[in-house]
Order: C-alpha cells, then structure tokens, then sequence
C-alpha cells in the first residue's frame, strides 16, 4: 500500500532561507547623512534615506510574513497527511 507523507524538511528548509534574508535586512545601517551643509541635495538625500529604510522594513516584514505563512501551511499539510494515513491504516 502507498505511504501518505508530507516533506517538512523542505518546508524547513524554505522557512530558513527566507529567515537568512531576513537577517540580512536586519543587518542593513542606516546611510550616515550629511548634516553639515545645507544644500538641497542633501535635503533630498536625507528624505531619499528615509524612504528606502521604512521601504526596507516593510519588506521585511512581507518576507516575515510569508515566511510564517509557508510554515503554518506546511503544518497544516503534515497533520492533515498524518490524519489521512491514520484514517487509510484503520481502513
């Protein structure tokens, strides 16, 4: 008879890699800005800055997200394998 399994290992293994991303976003510093002349330029690199750490963070948390979501789902799919092979042996 065929044998129901799920792959958690996979499922650990895509979890992992989206962590390492994670990680090297948490790793960025901030750009050193230049607070000693008042040209516009610099006004505009200070917002340009800004922008790019805030847009940085909310990728990271879409990444953090999607990474909890895959590992749920693979979860879900191993009890879900492990009912349907309990219930196929009882058969």
């Amino acid at each position: 008879m065929g044998q129901v399994k799920s792959d958690s290992d996979k499922i650990d293994d895509i979890f992992s890699g989206l962590k390492g991303a994670l990680n090297g976003f948490d790793d960025l510093t901030k750009p050193t800005k230049d607070e000693s002349t008042t040209v516009k330029g610099n006004s505009n690199a200070h917002d340009a800055i800004d922008n790019l750490m805030k847009k940085s963070k909310s990728v990271a948390n879409a990444i953090e997200e999607a990474s909890n979501h895959i590992k749920k789902t693979g979860e879900s799919f191993e009890q879900t394998d492990q009912s349907i092979s309990s219930n196929i042996g009882q058969n």
